[in-house]
């Protein structure tokens, strides 16, 4: 004002606050549908357990299991059986190394998002050989395909005693090795299922 004084702020609708009282919200505690191979009997654990629930049923699921347990002979079974089925399949993984490994068709998951998910959309099963090894930035791109109508479904396959994901930061702070594995995103993406 003129005389020295300080004008007094225009609060039209009132003072603005923070209001503190309010309770934060709690998450849910995530819950896990475990299925484990049986160790004695009769079976095959893809027949039994993995193709009655993700070809029949059509539900996402994480398949874990230590190096050598036959993680990638139940992709290449469930590849054939969803594609038997009529549906579009793609299967993806973290190095080109582990891609040979998988056979005919495998990406990479650099690969795969830049045609799919920047460039495209894709409206099929995404098997995800290695799931362990995604980065906080890939496994958002790939989210993006599962938000989309007609969204992706996933069955993820990893260990997560092997290796963790290379240079994983978000927004330039690091991101701890086994994030994912504790992420509600893994559990959305999976049904909840392992």
């Amino acid at each position: 004002k003129e005389d020295g004084t300080a004008l007094e702020p225009d609060l039209p609708g009132g003072a603005l606050g923070v209001d503190n009282s309010a309770a934060l919200p709690e998450p849910a505690a995530l819950s896990w549908t475990v299925l484990r191979e049986p160790l004695e009997g009769p079976g095959d654990f893809y027949e039994c357990t993995v193709a009655p629930h993700v070809v029949e049923q059509q539900r996402p699921a994480l398949v874990t299991g230590a190096a050598g347990a036959g993680k990638s002979h139940v992709l290449g079974r469930l590849e054939a059986d969803l594609m038997e089925h009529g549906h579009a399949v793609r299967k993806i993984s973290m190095t080109h190394v582990a891609c040979r490994r998988l056979g005919a068709g495998a990406q990479t998951v650099q690969s795969f998002i830049h045609r799919h998910v920047l460039h495209g959309r894709f409206p099929g099963w995404l098997l995800v050989n290695e799931c362990s090894m995604l980065s906080a930035p890939l496994a958002t791109l790939l989210e993006q395909l599962a938000n989309m109508e007609e969204g992706a479904r996933f069955a993820l396959f990893g260990d997560w005693e092997q290796l963790h994901p290379p240079m994983n930061h978000w927004r330039a702070d690091p991101v701890p090795g086994g994030a994912l594995k504790h992420a509600r995103l893994l559990q959305h993406w999976a049904d909840g299922t392992e």
